[in-house]
Formats: C-alpha cells, structure tokens, sequence
C-alpha cells in the first residue's frame, strides 16, 4: 500500500516542535548491575525464556528542522539454557529500515556464574537482509553456556509510523515482563488496539501535556505452531496509528473513507495525450476488441502485461504513467493498476479496487483502519463477478493467490458526486474457490502382466486451480538440465520409483485457471508386489504417494483453530487385473469411510474408499474432500480422523492367494 500513502507534511509543524517534551527513550537504561533472573524449574527446561521485553515508541518534532521523527527504545532480555537457544540468541540484531541514525545501542551477557560481557557502539557490526532488502547493525557473543543472559538495548531515530503498525507480542515460548509505551506530542493523539486476548493499552496522565499509552503484562503464554493453522495471525499482537491532530482539527486521520478517495484519484487520473497513445498502443499490442467478451478482453490484456512487461517494485514514479511504461515494458503497482482500469473503462468493462492483507499474517480489520490491511492491491470485476491480481504472475483472472482470499477486503467503486467522480469504500468478503476448483484427478492402471512383483503403473494425473499455478507460471524456465528431475516430482511419488515416458502438458502461464496441468508417465518399483510363500503382497496405498498425517498432535490438546490454505478435493481411481492364477483374499480392507456432514446435509470433509468388481478386474475409487475453509478447535479430532484416512489408505497392502 506504500504507493498510496497520504503525505503528512501538514503535521511536521515547527512552531510546535519542542512544546513539553520528555525523552522517555533517552532517561531509560538497564540495571547497572544485573542479578540472575529468578526462573522456576520450568522454565529453565525450555531452550529459552524472554524474561524482560520493553518497547518505548515516541514520537517527537525536532528542535532545530521541526520535523517529526521517531524514536524507539527497545530493551530485551533472554534466559537461553541450551546450545540451541544459544545459537539462536548469541547473535542480537538491530534493524535499520527507515532508520536515520542508531542513538545509542548496548548489550551484554551475563554467564551462570555471574560474570559480565558487555558490548557497546563501537562493538556494533554491519550486515545486509537478501530477504528483506535492508541493511542491520548487531553485535554477536562468544562464550555463551547454558544458564546465560543476554540483553540488549537499543535506541534508533527513524521515520515515524503514522499510518499504522502491528507490534507481535507474543511468542511460542513463555514471555514475562512485557511492556509497550507510546508517547506522542501533544497534538497528536495516537489509537491503539490489541488483538487475540491481549489486554488494551490505557491512558496515562503522568506525562501531560504528552499523549502517553502504555500496557504491561506480567506473564504471556507462549502458542505453539500447530498444523493447519497460522500461527502469525493467532499470536497477540497491538497496533497502533495516528488518529487526531489536534492543532489542525483533523480527526480519522487513517480512514478507509479518506483512503479511498485518495487512491481512486491516482488510480483514476486525467492522462496527457502522450497518456492515451500509449494506453491505445497496449490495447491494440494485446489484440483486444470491444466486440469480445469481457473476460475475454481481460484475459488478453492480462497474459499481454504478464509476458512482455515488468514489475518494478522500489522504482520511481516514472514507471506509474502509461508513456513511460510502454517505452520501458515495465510498471510499478500503480503504474499496472492504471493501464488495466483505464482499458478497461475505454471498452466499458467496470472496475473496481480491492485492498486486502495477506490473512495468515494479519486478519482484516474494517473497523480499525491501518494501512497493514491494504498491503495488496486487486482488481475486482463486478459485471462477471472475477478478481484479478495486477503483478502476480502465477495468478490469472477468477484465481489468485489463496492467501488473499477468505478474507475481507475494502472495495473502492466510483460514484459520481456534484459533477465529478470519485470514490467510496465498502467492505466485502474475497470468497475462497471451491473443493472442485482446485481439484487433483489421478487415475491409475497397473498391468501385471509385464511380471507379478514388477508390474507397470501408467499415471495419468489433472492438477486444477492452485495447485500447479506456479509451475505453470515458470514451466518454460527451467533449465534442460533440471527438467526431467522436476517433471518426475510432479508425481508426487517415493525417490525409489523409476519413472518413463513422462509427457506433461497444459504448461503456459495462460493455462492458468483455465486447464489443468496434466502429467502422464509410466513408473516401475520392486517394492511395489513383494511374494511371501503362496502369496503376493500388493502394496496399493503406495500408488497414491505419501500422505501427510497427523497422529501426533491428535493426542495433544489443540488450542488454535483449523484452517485450511484452499478448499481442496482428489478424486482417485486404481485400476488392475487380479494376476493369472491368483485370487484376492481381502478386498474389503478397500473399503473407507470418515465422513462430516454440515446442517444442510453436504459433505464438509470425507475421505472414502471403495471398490467395484467385473470379473477379474478391480477398480477402486477414492473421494478425498474438504470443503470447510476453518473449524474451531474443538473439532480438530474430526478433521485430523479425514487426514489420517489418507495415510491409513497409504498402507494397505492386498493379499493375492494362488487359486
């Protein structure tokens, strides 16, 4: 959303700059002599134990340019009683994204028999995040042992977040001593809400004239990561955003209202003739006409952008007018969002925006606006109902990325009001695809004949929706070298398999959500018929390849909610020919059946195996389905019987008798 963020330059007043300030980030320090932290036996069984966490957030104008800055105080300290809390706490790391300068900056660690390693600024080293594209600073420790404490203390003047932040307070492990404090000047009154059980911040007087919210929590639990669940987005966790200015008389300072407004105005813009050209000259490049369908034209539009243009994602805004896109074949977000509203609008296809968070970080919240909820820029198509997302490219119109769906988004649609055209905010859900919609079909043909313990499988296997989206995507970049070594693992098969004739089709980046990909092959394995006396072991559950399974965490308390990614179903069918001269001893260990019905009667989740016979032939059909995107905790018992019906069918082995 940092393409349309609202500048704030009516709030850095210098007449105000220094009125009743108190750095509560420069009187704060650690204990001059630090004592060993009082552990139950507990907690010193655990790998580590945050015994101390203190954040101070304040916001202050500067004195001499009478800008506003921010300066944050954070004060940590870790109990680590193992190597390997050790090795992950003996390095302390100090972020510098958007940072202007490190005020001050300390740590130290205290070993089990008291001693004291103390580092300081000029013990501070530099490195660089590949990942997150931004430079740290962070001091490391030899020495540790099991029993240690290392603390650290840091200040750093940055910019200030005034559209909004989320602090995650909680963790997997058990914390005490957690704090936040926000100070702002006094005109600028700060809203905070706390999520997922954590208590609020509350008003503290004993700063006045400052603004001053403050929280502190003695004792926080720590959540456990928990399959089908996002532990980021479950974890309790603050945000915080600017919400008056009280000098200016400005009040909803983030509003979804008034960010709508905004970004419909950049996204909807009066473009200069040289504008138009361009726009014209990409419409024309893609072949639309307006004579086509409407999903049509968009998908022309779409897989035209995709293939011959670029995202740039930290460029100037040069790469947001039509003019220089087309001359560069590259576009920022804004830039990708005007050249398909503004086609769309010349051949009367509405559109409207659509802004949304990735939910297994953050749960969307309307009524608390921040710009954290907008962090992913959509397109929505009302007349046919379809979203489209404008820079991913393993996504395609009517499928994007399951993590945006599922959850609510702010939609910006234009109305018009006293002669111009602007735009308004309503709050909808994203619908997450169907079980059908991302679909896998395997149907499967063993043929004994070529000998009873080495028999041929032929594979012919239909991945739908989300599934293989980004092998479609990237399909045509993988290298000569690699490409068997991938096509192979499309299967989803044992190492132990030797695979042949392997043909995979329905491979373009504008196959998706359109075909499904399609792999076909061959494979052979010793360990698929194994011959015991009289018998042959038929090991079919191995056909369907391994099976996740959740047998462990069945017996534990489950604590977070289930939640899938997608809806998602595989149908499966296993077709073979009893041998000559053997009979089957034991069909009916095929037949399968965990099933979950909702209120209306429809399946929300099954997994059902069975078997039809002709003569000598078996066929066997697997209906695999969940359909419910959460269930509450309370029914992962249901939902882990539905996976593990999955691995049981995995080892069921067919007895062949001689006749």
């Amino acid at each position: 959303m940092k393409i349309f963020k609202i500048t704030f330059l009516f709030l850095i007043i210098a007449m105000q700059s220094a009125v009743g300030q108190e750095s509560r980030y420069l009187v704060y320090d650690w204990n001059t002599t630090p004592a060993p932290w009082p552990l139950s036996k507990e907690d010193k069984a655990n790998k580590e134990v945050s015994v101390l966490t203190h954040r101070i957030v304040q916001l202050e104008y500067d004195a001499n340019d009478g800008k506003l800055y921010e300066y944050y105080l954070y004060h940590g300290r870790t109990y680590v009683n193992d190597k390997a809390g050790i090795a992950e706490n003996n390095t302390v790391y100090i972020s510098l994204d958007d940072v202007y300068e490190v005020v001050k900056a300390k740590a130290r660690v205290i070993l089990p028999n008291g001693k004291v390693i103390v580092q300081n600024m000029e013990n501070l080293k530099k490195g660089y995040s590949q990942e997150m594209e931004a430079d740290y600073n962070y001091f490391a420790f030899d020495g540790m042992e099991p029993g240690s404490e290392i603390e650290l203390l840091y200040v750093v003047k940055k910019s200030p977040d005034l559209y909004g932040i989320i602090y995650t307070i909680q963790g997997e492990n058990i914390k005490y001593n957690e704090s936040l404090e926000i100070i702002s000047p006094a005109n600028l009154v700060i809203e905070s809400k706390s999520y997922n059980g954590l208590p609020d911040m509350v008003t503290d007087t004993t700063l006045s004239p400052l603004n001053y919210l403050k929280v502190s929590i003695d004792t926080l639990r720590g959540m456990q990561p928990e399959s089908y669940a996002y532990l980021d987005k479950n974890l309790g966790k603050i945000a915080y955003k600017l919400d008056k200015n009280t000098y200016s008389n400005l009040r909803n300072v983030v509003d979804y209202g008034k960010i709508a407004r905004y970004t419909h105005e950049n996204t909807y813009p009066e473009f200069s003739r040289n504008d138009l050209k361009a726009i014209k000259k990409i419409y024309d490049l893609a072949g639309l006409d307006e004579k086509k369908p409407a999903d049509e034209n968009i998908r022309l539009l779409e897989n035209y952008l995709k293939k011959n243009f670029h995202f740039q994602k930290n460029y100037p805004d040069d790469l947001s007018n039509p003019k220089n896109i087309l001359e560069n074949k590259a576009y920022t977000e804004l830039g990708a969002l005007r050249i398909y509203t503004a086609i769309c609008k010349n051949i009367g296809i509405k559109t409207q925006l659509v802004f949304t968070c990735d939910r297994t970080k953050n749960a969307f919240d309307k009524n608390f606006a921040i710009y954290n909820y907008l962090e992913k820029e959509l397109l929505y198509f009302p007349e046919i109902n379809l979203f489209l997302d404008p820079i991913s490219l393993d996504s395609r119109l009517g499928l994007i990325n399951p993590e945006y769906t599922h959850t609510d988004g702010m939609f910006v649609s234009s109305v018009s009001m006293g002669g111009f055209v602007t735009g308004i905010a309503t709050f909808e859900n994203i619908p997450a695809k169907l079980a059908k919609d991302n679909k896998t079909e395997m149907d499967i043909e063993v043929d004994f004949s070529t000998g009873l313990t080495s028999p041929k499988v032929h594979y012919v296997i239909k991945k739908y929706g989300t599934t293989m989206s980004s092998a479609q995507a990237f399909y045509d970049r993988i290298s000569p070298e690699r490409l068997p070594e991938i096509k192979k693992s499309f299967l989803e098969l044992d190492d132990n398999f030797e695979v042949k004739n392997i043909l995979v089709s329905n491979t373009n980046p504008e196959d998706i959500g359109q075909k499904p990909i399609v792999i076909e092959g061959d494979v052979t394995s010793q360990s698929f018929v194994q011959l015991a006396g009289n018998k042959a072991l038929f090991r079919i559950g191995q056909l369907i390849g391994p099976q996740s399974e959740l047998y462990s965490e069945s017996k534990k308390e489950r604590v977070q909610s289930v939640e899938n990614l997608v809806r998602r179903a595989y149908d499966r069918s296993i077709t073979f020919e009893v041998p000559e001269g053997y009979k089957l001893s034991n069909p009916e260990d095929l037949k399968m059946e965990i099933k979950y019905m909702n209120e209306e009667g429809k399946i929300q989740m099954c997994f059902i195996s069975d078997y039809e016979q002709t003569g000598k032939i078996i066929t066997v059909i697997i209906d695999e389905q969940y359909n419910q995107m959460e269930l509450p905790a309370n029914r992962f018992d249901e939902f882990s019987k539905v996976i593990n019906a999955a691995s049981d069918f995995n080892k069921i082995v067919l007895i062949f008798e001689k006749a």
